[in-house]
């Protein structure tokens, strides 16, 4: 990533105490997603809001609303937030996407890759209905 995002800096969370290391621009945290109480204890050190958020952790869909649900209340306005690797079956795909409007609320969303398995939210009201 720091390659792509050469200006910015750059946080991780995980649950792996292996993961966890520090270099110029990036910074990771051991924390666990899916708990919100982790969660809003790490942004309240932090005290930050993020442009994108990339979801590639626990590829289960339980785990993935549980993460879009504690994290995207630290997006900014216009921020993405992308779901990586929703497994088929999962209920996060486009076929339901009710599922992540429910989370969001009326913000856009829409499903890509070659089975729909990555889901991109732009933090930015939208008066449509469903996907965008």
């Amino acid at each position: 990533m720091e390659d792509y995002f050469v200006n910015s800096n750059i946080y991780g969370v995980d649950i792996q105490k292996d993961t966890q290391f520090s270099e110029d621009r990036i910074t990771t945290f051991l924390a666990d997603s899916t708990n919100q109480s982790e969660v809003n204890n790490l942004m309240s050190n932090l005290n930050i809001e993020f442009d994108i958020i990339v979801d590639d952790g626990w590829h289960w869909d339980e785990a993935q609303k549980k993460t879009l649900i504690n994290f995207f209340p630290y997006l900014k306005a216009n921020g993405l937030y992308i779901i990586e690797d929703i497994y088929p079956g999962s209920n996060l795909n486009s076929s339901t996407p009710y599922v992540i409007k429910d989370i969001i609320g009326n913000y856009e969303h829409f499903f890509v890759g070659l089975k729909n398995n990555q889901c991109v939210i732009r933090k930015k009201l939208t008066n449509s209905i469903g996907n965008c």
